[in-house]
């Protein structure tokens, strides 16, 4: 699960480094690959603005 920071960039819970970090999309999607997770398979648009 990660939340989208700008359009470039995303914000996560590293399980690994045990740390909320940020992270390009382009480079989480290939790690997600390359470690053998498969590709994403969803995303989801909030759908009311929060306030």
């Amino acid at each position: 699960m990660a939340l989208v920071a700008d359009p470039e960039t995303l914000i996560h819970a590293n399980v690994h480094a045990m740390q909320t970090v940020y992270e390009p999309i382009a480079e989480a999607i290939t790690r997600i690959r390359e470690q053998g997770d498969g590709n994403v398979t969803a995303h989801r648009r909030l759908s009311h603005p929060l306030s």
